[in-house]
């Protein structure tokens, strides 16, 4: 799958942008050159619970990276 990470690269800056215009997501968009976008969440503002909601009510597969924070990663299952 090397062959097609430039795409996955790109996917997840495009993921990256749209995560940091939430309101009470804390991300900068330039600091993201893999397919890994980890975001972190304002005070008050569980990861565990937002991963489990992502799930339930849209099928988004995401993993906590802390009480705060979330870690999204793009691959070839992942469509735009």
């Amino acid at each position: 799958m090397t062959g097609r990470l430039a795409e996955d690269h790109a996917l997840a800056q495009k993921l990256a942008l749209g995560l940091a215009a939430i309101p009470g997501v804390v991300l900068d968009p330039a600091q993201v050159e893999t397919n890994i976008v980890k975001i972190d969440l304002a005070e008050g503002l569980s990861a565990g619970e937002i991963v489990s909601q992502l799930k339930a009510d849209y099928s988004v597969l995401c993993g906590t990276a802390g009480k705060n924070s979330i870690r999204f990663v793009t691959h070839y299952q992942i469509s735009a």
